[in-house]
């Protein structure tokens, strides 16, 4: 055999040989190994080795003319090690029946079973103390629901299959949010509120106001009107002049009814604007009568000799200006008419002349 003798001796075999008087030998080579594997000694034998059925070998003969020997040793029973139970091991945990669902998993010294997990449970480390059934709790949804804040609420249909979530608001009216929840909006304050057509709003610090309707006028379906429509007039008299005051004003009486209109307009003075009086006027129209005087402007460009034609019918008074504005002195200024006369250079000259007649 690979390892000697390793599995439990056939049922057949003597603990003591009859014909040596010691110990069997399959027994000692499996309570040796036996006693490797409780943590005495080392070996390469595993517990499915010891559990293996029992091998039947045939006796060992013995030659005719001798005779097994007849001596028996008794061994007391507080030396002999307990009787193997058939597929267990005691040091091991399986000297009774595993538990059914069980789990085999190492202490360290021994092999120990979990008990039986129910359905469902998972197996949990627990590094190196006792693995332990647990029931998973993540990853698995069993029922959905709505729980009513922040101003939502809601109702979940089918919740623990395919559930369909349908959300509504606990608040009644306008909402409002402040990035947390939603809440009924104030009129007034969040809004403007609704008005009957008889009042108009304004914005303040604080939300909306009413703007106040002063006298004269009304606000009416929507419609700002004035009440204070004035009177009628009925007829209207001729202006009325005056001459009191210092300067041109004017008055006017009874405006909605008959109206009175006066305009005031004084005698011109050194102190006083308006009209000028008849003494005045005499005066100013016995000065002398205003000087006529004619004026002609010819200009020229690079020229020597220049004709200037006026119609004045008199000799005029000529003068030259160059084009910087400065007075020149012509060659010759030649009359040929009353009503002509001609300028010469001694050099290509540009600029204007002026000739003018006054009396």
């Amino acid at each position: 055999m690979a390892h000697d003798i390793t599995t439990i001796p056939n049922i057949q075999v003597d603990l003591i040989d009859p014909r040596t008087g010691r110990m069997d030998r399959a027994w000692r080579m499996f309570f040796e190994n036996l006693w490797k594997l409780q943590g005495s000694g080392t070996t390469d034998i595993t517990v499915e080795d010891l559990q293996k059925s029992p091998q039947f070998e045939p006796p060992i003969p013995f030659p005719d003319d001798v005779s097994p020997p007849q001596s028996v040793i008794q061994i007391p029973e507080d030396v002999l090690p307990p009787t193997p139970q058939l597929g267990t091991i005691a040091s091991y945990n399986l000297d009774g029946s595993p538990t059914a669902g069980g789990v085999s998993y190492g202490t360290g010294p021994a092999i120990a079973v979990t008990p039986a997990g129910t359905l469902g449970q998972v197996l949990t480390s627990a590094a190196a103390a006792t693995p332990t059934w647990t029931t998973p709790t993540v990853g698995t949804v069993t029922s959905v629901s709505v729980v009513s804040a922040n101003g939502l609420a809601g109702t979940v249909a089918t919740a623990t299959t395919t559930p369909a979530i349908t959300l509504s608001t606990s608040v009644t009216g306008l909402l409002k949010g402040n990035g947390t929840a939603v809440s009924a909006a104030t009129s007034g304050t969040d809004y403007a509120p609704a008005t009957s057509g008889s009042a108009i709003l304004y914005g303040n610090s604080g939300g909306f106001s009413n703007v106040a309707i002063g006298s004269g006028l009304t606000f009416i379906a929507g419609t700002l009107a004035s009440t204070d429509v004035g009177g009628t007039v009925t007829d209207v008299a001729a202006l009325t002049l005056g001459t009191t005051g210092t300067d041109l004003s004017s008055t006017v009486a009874n405006g909605t009814t008959t109206p009175v209109i006066t305009l005031q307009v004084p005698t011109a003075s050194a102190a006083n604007r308006g009209a000028l009086s008849s003494t005045d006027w005499t005066t100013f129209n016995n000065k002398q009568a205003a000087l006529s005087s004619m004026y002609v402007a010819q200009a020229f460009t690079a020229q020597t000799t220049i004709v200037v034609t006026h119609n004045f019918g008199k000799y005029p008074v000529v003068n030259v200006i160059d084009n910087t504005g400065a007075v020149v002195v012509p060659l010759t200024i030649t009359h040929s008419s009353l009503n002509a006369f001609t300028v010469t250079f001694s050099a290509a000259t540009t600029g204007s002349i002026i000739a003018v007649i006054g009396y």
